[in-house]
């Protein structure tokens, strides 16, 4: 059995960077549903909605994962709304789990 690869810390950088980079592109995507032509909605933003919409419809079919099931199009309100930055403790723990580093390095995390 040998060691595990020690990590350099632009080896580290690189994991958090594309990390990050996850998150901002799932926020991209949702953005360009975004058009004049459709309904506002909470849901947009939240990382749990799956948002349809049909070829020439003026209206969005809004699924939200959390709930199972589909919701109205036009919410201003949810208690189970969740930006689609946020990280969830598990999500955090893993980045926690990269950016930990041996304590050889001089009390340096990078």
């Amino acid at each position: 059995m040998s060691a595990p690869k020690k990590l350099t810390p632009y080896d580290i950088l690189d994991q958090i960077e594309e990390r990050a980079r996850s998150i901002d592109d799932r926020q991209k995507r949702r953005n360009r549903l975004r058009t004049q032509a459709t309904v506002t909605s909470l849901c947009v933003s939240c990382k749990y909605a799956q948002i349809m919409r049909q070829r020439g419809a003026y209206f969005q079919i809004v699924h939200c994962g959390l709930l199972s099931q589909e919701v109205p199009p036009d919410l201003d309100e949810c208690s189970a709304y969740a930006a689609q930055t946020s990280l969830s403790l598990l999500e955090m723990s893993q980045m926690a789990k990269i950016i930990e580093s041996p304590r050889d390095t001089g009390g340096h995390y990078l």
